[in-house]
């Protein structure tokens, strides 16, 4: 019985829907997201709802945090930047990441869903005639682009220039200096993603790692999506430089230095394990601040002239002054 109220929910809802979507298709933004589908967003938007906190992120840093009606998934470790600036986020409706509960999600009522690479999730959204949109960034400029795209959408777009500008700037005073470094100057990274033994591919630490003036020794071994696990031969045998350990593992550097096993390795001898600021890792708002960490540790004496502690209070200004206009 259950079931077929549901079932039955479910379809007046989307009867509904459909004809609000009508209305509105004939008039607004059209832009093209992940999939090169073209959507039409409508001149208001008041309920959103991410699927991905990295995309609550840059709602928030918008000015917008109070139009997400709800989250794909969260807790309290998934993001500093949400936790400090948008706490309530923790208490809004969870709809769930991979296996979604699309019940709930058009019981939210939201204008707008945004969604990540998964095709079938957004066929089954736009099913249900809701609105939706695919980002998922590949790259560092992939990112900022979706600040720019949000900011469309959204209707804040003086507010994303700011972000994108101060982004891109501090993006290129990091660059001006690494790319200048000879390649036989930039250290060898191991990159430890939840134990000593698992790390990742290429792109996105690559490109961090690069970015930043250095060498992923595990480029060439994968994707970054799948994790890769390693031998503490393979280890030795790389012999990193330099051993970067990711936020969100329980491992810390200290962990490393007193294992007897691990000495011979260069980044033990020298004392070069260092762990990320949490949120500061892969795409997300904060890239470019995971960025100028690594190249802070990578090449201290070339990036002692900039401060990432007054680089990131900058930041926060730019978010606050988001949220006074």
């Amino acid at each position: 019985m259950r079931a077929l109220l549901v079932t039955g929910l479910l379809v007046l809802i989307v009867f509904f829907t459909g004809c609000n979507s009508q209305k509105e298709s004939n008039k607004g933004l059209a832009i093209s997201d992940y999939f090169n589908r073209t959507v039409i967003i409508p001149d208001t938007i008041g309920r959103i709802l991410p699927l991905y906190y990295v995309q609550a992120e840059i709602i928030c840093a918008l000015g917008e945090k109070d139009k997400i009606i709800g989250i794909g998934k969260i807790q309290n470790s998934s993001s500093l930047f949400l936790s400090t600036y948008f706490p309530n986020i923790l208490t809004l409706p969870q709809v769930g990441q991979g296996k979604i509960d699309f019940e709930k999600v058009i019981l939210l009522h939201p204008d707008i869903v945004f969604t990540g690479a998964d095709r079938q999730v957004i066929d089954k959204l736009t099913g249900f005639n809701l609105l939706a949109v695919a980002t998922y960034p590949k790259t560092v400029t992939d990112i900022y682009n979706e600040v720019k795209l949000y900011s469309k959408i959204l209707k804040r777009e003086k507010q994303g220039l700011r972000i994108y500008n101060f982004c891109d700037s501090l993006l290129k005073k990091i660059q001006s200096i690494s790319t200048r470094i000879p390649v036989v100057n930039k250290p060898s990274v191991y990159y430890i993603r939840t134990n000593e033994l698992t790390t990742i591919g290429g792109n996105v630490m690559s490109e961090i790692v690069e970015a930043a003036g250095g060498r992923l020794i595990t480029k060439a071994m994968g994707d970054d999506v799948t994790s890769i696990q390693l031998s503490l031969e393979d280890i030795c045998n790389y012999n990193p430089e330099v051993i970067i350990i990711r936020d969100r593992a329980t491992l810390n550097p200290e962990d490393i230095y007193s294992n007897p096993k691990w000495q011979l390795i260069n980044a033990v001898k020298n004392k070069r394990i260092y762990k990320e600021h949490p949120g500061w890792t892969e795409y997300r708002i904060e890239t470019v601040f995971s960025i100028l960490e690594k190249a802070i540790w990578l090449h201290p004496a070339l990036y002692k002239q900039i401060s990432i502690h007054d680089e990131y209070e900058h930041f926060i200004n730019i978010i606050k002054e988001n949220y006074i206009e």
